[in-house]
């Protein structure tokens, strides 16, 4: 370390008059306080900070750390959040077009889009918005440890932001000179060329690195353990599939993902019907009881759903002692969360933080070098950001994985391993074989 940094991020900050920067680091190798530090060596006074809503008080935070002069504007009415005269201003993805005309009157030295593969989507109007942003910036930065988590293409909006001279502003060069489109559905890419050229101009003005590459990692062991659903349940999910191969469903995200999110639910224990309870067990959640069973360090578990969430806190509290557990998700307030959160990585309670998986992008879960997923999201990138939470650079990180044979949790586990998201998969291979292979003969004991 040198005054406070990595050798690493003072290599950055001794970069920092580079008008574009790509900073495609791993997470938890400190991108936030790089820039922090950027910003005090350009002695920049009207800087834009644009992330997502549950990152706002990480920047917040270092910024404090830094000395500098912040405002959050990631939360509240829109029609009440007033920019102040100069500082470092956060906001969120979602504000940014409505708080535009105010912003490039503003006039930033400096924008930075952190978890940047959020303005992956070249016609949104996020996307739409930093792009009319980098062009009135001095300097920009983006930022993200998964800055392609579908496609190659996703680098084209995020680099009109950045630095649109490298691909242009035009979307159909950049498709023609590196994408290849299916001979029939030409909006779907089927594979890539000219890769040479693509990595030449990304690193032109881009930095890579991986935390194995920056610091002493700890060996890493994943887990998957087998949870057997009761009878009810394997009766339910044998019905629902016969139900679904008997309708033969277009292959579409629509009817595929709504019919992959039901089966999710039975292996999950809860299953709402028009927001009520239809069906439950706990395999599941005895599953993470007896994990954590003997377990006197610091946990998170991730979940999807909300009953879920809820069900594993109370089985924990019940079984370890009250206060053993907390839960965030997405009906959790910010200040509340961010106060969990703290308490967690700081205090001796809660000992393990039940999570919903969706949110875990760019917050720190730091104290726990265990992480159980009960039920994984489809999105391979979200899933990603989940898993980089924990940090131990003294202890073995485990990653354990509750499935249920034969089910959809299978599904996803090999979307996990194939480094896609569940959905790509289902639509690659097709719904039925995909979702559920031999699933009928396996609930059936046949």
């Amino acid at each position: 370390m040198s005054q406070g940094l990595w050798s690493h991020q003072q290599k950055l900050v001794d970069r920092a008059f580079e008008t574009a920067q790509a900073i495609f680091h791993e997470p938890r190798l400190g991108k936030t306080r790089t820039i922090c530090r950027q910003i005090r060596r350009l002695e920049l006074d009207r800087v834009l900070i644009v992330c997502p809503k549950t990152v706002a008080s990480v920047w917040m935070e270092e910024a404090r750390i830094g000395g500098l002069p912040a405002t959050d504007l990631s939360d509240g009415k829109l029609s009440e959040r007033v920019l102040p005269k100069a500082g470092l201003v956060v906001t969120n993805y979602d504000a940014v077009s409505y708080l535009l005309p105010w912003l490039l009157n503003w006039k930033p030295q400096m924008v930075v889009a952190d978890e940047s593969h959020k303005i992956k989507n070249h016609t949104a109007k996020r996307s739409k918005a930093l792009h009319k942003l980098g062009r009135v910036a001095q300097y920009r930065r983006i930022l993200s440890g998964t800055p392609d988590p579908q496609s190659y293409f996703d680098y084209f909006s995020q680099y009109k932001f950045l630095a649109p001279d490298i691909f242009g502003e035009k979307v159909t060069p950049f498709r023609e000179a590196y994408c290849i489109h299916h001979h029939i559905w030409k909006s779907k890419i089927v594979g890539y060329h000219n890769l040479d050229s693509l990595r030449l101009k990304l690193f032109s003005v881009a930095d890579r690195l991986r935390r194995v590459d920056a610091t002493s990692v700890p060996p890493v062991q994943d887990v998957i353990r087998r949870v057997d659903l009761p009878a009810s349940a394997k009766d339910l999910y044998a019905r629902l599939t016969t139900e679904f191969l008997s309708e033969q469903p277009r292959i579409d995200a629509t009817h595929a993902l709504t019919r992959m999110l039901r089966l999710q639910q039975i292996t999950a224990g809860f299953v709402e019907i028009d927001g009520q309870e239809k069906f439950k067990h706990d395999a599941k959640i005895q599953a993470v009881v007896g994990e954590l069973e003997g377990f006197d360090k610091k946990a998170v578990v991730f979940y999807r759903f909300k009953a879920e969430g809820k069900a594993i806190k109370e089985a924990l509290n019940k079984e370890f002692g009250e206060g053993t557990a907390e839960q965030i998700g997405g009906d959790t307030p910010g200040e509340h969360r961010q106060s969990i959160l703290s308490r967690f990585d700081r205090d001796a309670l809660p000992r393990v933080l039940v999570a919903q998986e969706a949110l875990a992008e760019g917050v720190s879960m730091k104290a726990a070098n265990l992480a159980i997923f009960t039920t994984c999201s489809f999105n391979y990138a979200a899933h990603v950001q989940a898993r980089d939470r924990i940090w131990d650079d003294k202890n073995p990180l485990v990653y354990v994985y509750l499935v249920v044979p034969g089910t959809i949790d299978e599904t996803v586990m090999k979307a996990i391993s194939k480094k896609q998201s569940a959905s790509e998969m289902m639509l690659d291979i097709g719904f039925a074989r995909s979702v559920y292979g031999n699933v009928e003969d396996e609930v059936r004991g046949e």
